[in-house]
């Protein structure tokens, strides 16, 4: 895990690239941190390629590895499904239930 910070009340523990996973957790320090109970936990999203040929060949990995559909990796992965198929049309790809993926 990353950095554990003290700010006012709150403890704040952040990834090794900063992303705040969790605050307002209770601990006890027995020589290192103990976390006793996290109160909020936020995830971090996943980042997906900006590019579109890489985001097709990462959609369409993902697709036949491990998802059964376009909704349920959107779901799962936390990414807008509008947002992926506007890409991936603007290169002329586009989704095909049937094979589940982009053709």
């Amino acid at each position: 895990m990353g950095l554990v910070t003290k700010k006012s009340t709150k403890w704040l523990i952040r990834d090794l690239d900063g992303t705040l996973l969790c605050v307002g957790v209770k601990f006890s320090c027995l020589g290192t941190y103990d976390i006793i109970k996290i109160y909020f936990m936020k995830e971090k999203k996943m980042m997906i390629p900006k590019d579109p040929v890489m985001l097709l060949s990462f959609v369409n990995l993902k697709l036949r590895d491990f998802y059964k559909d376009l909704d349920s990796m959107c779901e799962d992965l936390d990414v807008d499904k509008d947002e992926i198929v506007q890409k991936l049309s603007a290169i002329d790809y586009h989704y095909d239930k049937e094979q589940n993926k982009f053709v």
